[in-house]
């Protein structure tokens, strides 16, 4: 689990994106309690803009005991 901060205002059509390019395993993602969906070791991209808060909570409940390297946001403009 890891807590973090609402990121900054986002600009008019910028969208919040979690991103992971790999996984030690497959896994279930959620944010703020609300299940984002399940990633394999692929990795995962899924828009999170709609479920961020002033504090969030990011969850990630791995099928196997594992370390995760790296996740991270980034501020995508949506696409028309």
């Amino acid at each position: 689990m890891r807590r973090f901060g609402q990121p900054r205002t986002l600009d008019t059509g910028e969208q919040a994106w979690l991103i992971s390019e790999g996984l030690p395993s497959s896994c279930k993602i959620s944010v703020n309690g609300v299940s984002v969906g399940e990633a394999t070791t692929q990795g995962f991209q899924f828009d999170i803009t709609h479920l961020l808060h002033i504090r969030n909570e990011l969850a990630l409940e791995f099928a196997i005991d594992a370390e995760l390297d790296e996740v991270f946001m980034e501020f995508r403009t949506a696409e028309s």
